[in-house]
């Protein structure tokens, strides 16, 4: 194909750049309730081994099914790092005052959604129904425990001359 020379096709355009997948909140959070309905009528199922009347069947045993930011990208359509991305520019365009109320609105509708799915694994978590840790794990939380001194407090001792130090250093090594 030729290339014109000083063509100015690209002038024609209506537009440029490609359409936001979600331009308002409203069909965001539409979307993000369709998934949400979807898990909770779709649980997962494991085959556990049932003993009845002194006969062992195996049952398919139905579990809820926790909301992700992963599962809800892949029903929405969208890379996770797409959602982030749009989150990011969202809130900076916030910051610097140049969002139009239906972004400010769309930022909230993600954050609401990352609410929702935060509160439904870490309630989920506390009562049995998802792993602690894979939970703890994806929320960034974190449990903290020394395990560097199997429990033993850590004293920080400061000193203000050589002797003292050399003193605390041969009490240490007769401990």
């Amino acid at each position: 194909m030729t290339r014109l020379t000083g063509n100015q096709f690209w002038k024609l355009r209506t537009k440029h750049g490609r359409d936001k997948l979600f331009s308002d909140a409203a069909t965001l959070l539409e979307e993000a309730y369709l998934y949400f309905d979807w898990c909770d009528r779709h649980p997962i199922y494991t085959v556990e081994l049932v003993k009845y009347k002194g006969n062992y069947e195996e049952a398919d045993v139905p579990h809820e099914r926790p909301y992700t930011m992963a599962d809800l990208t892949c029903y929405l359509g969208v890379s996770g790092s797409y959602f982030r991305s749009a989150k990011s520019n969202l809130r900076e365009k916030i910051e610097k005052g140049k969002a139009v109320t239906t972004e400010v609105e769309l930022l909230d509708a993600m954050e609401m959604i990352e609410q929702v799915i935060q509160s439904q694994q870490i309630s989920g978590a506390m009562v049995g129904l998802f792993n602690p840790a894979i939970v703890a794990r994806l929320n960034g939380l974190a449990d903290k425990r020394d395990i560097t001194t199997n429990g033993a407090p850590v004293v920080h001792v400061s000193v203000r001359d050589q002797k003292t130090e050399d003193d605390l250093s041969e009490l240490d090594d007769l401990l």
